[in-house]
């Protein structure tokens, strides 16, 4: 692949994937890659790239010669995700706790109380949404690099961002912000006193609220 398709591929790539999690493509609706091709103003070949790529990784269907549309997400895709979820945090906190008395789990407990106290600052000022969302993304990121797998990373980021929506609806109800501040900190002191058998428990409760929201 050479640098001027990779980087047109690129573009495309993070133009689309930035819409989609912006909510600006409408459910049910075909959209032609001829026009997106003329919008981005490139070829059709990095544009259909972009589109396989962000195909294989749940966000779109491609309907062949008619286009493509978002991928609805099902009750048992957001099941299967929330399963996978769990069995990813679980291992990599385990393996925080596993090591805890080593210099980089130490420094990977410390960025979670710290990522911890910003938590409890939103709460106290009333609950940005946003600001909270991405504080929540950065706590469980944390868990998912300590492992340096980054089959692991690409998985969690790809399964977050397909269950963006989800998130978001929950949070809104704000009553879901300080609870999920509560199952963080249980999450990281198991971490921290090596509380290995309770780590499983604690990321099924934190992720089972989003896998019961209606679709």
């Amino acid at each position: 692949m050479s640098d001027t398709f990779k980087h047109l591929h690129d573009q495309a790539y993070d133009y689309l994937l930035d819409k989609i999690l912006a909510g600006d493509f409408e459910e049910d609706r075909m959209y032609s890659e001829t026009g997106l091709a003329e919008e981005l103003q490139i070829s059709r070949t990095p544009l259909h790239n972009a589109l396989l790529q962000l195909s294989q990784e749940g966000y779109i269907d491609i309907l062949p010669s008619r286009g493509f549309k978002l991928q609805r997400i099902t009750p048992k895709d957001l099941r299967e995700i929330y399963q996978v979820c769990v069995a990813l945090e679980s291992f990599c906190a385990f393996m925080i706790s596993r090591d805890r008395t080593t210099e980089h789990a130490r420094a990977t407990i410390a960025e979670l109380e710290d990522n911890l106290k910003e938590q409890e600052e939103i709460v106290e000022n009333g609950c940005d949404i946003d600001r909270f969302i991405k504080c929540d993304y950065d706590f469980h990121n944390l868990i998912i690099s300590y492992s340096q797998n980054e089959l692991f990373k690409s998985r969690f980021k790809n399964y977050r961002n397909r269950i963006k929506k989800y998130l978001l609806k929950s949070f809104k109800t704000k009553t879901r912000i300080p609870v999920s501040l509560s199952e963080h900190r249980a999450i990281c002191s198991d971490i921290k006193n090596g509380k290995i058998e309770n780590l499983m428990k604690c990321m099924e409760v934190h992720h089972d609220d989003f896998r019961h929201q209606k679709i």
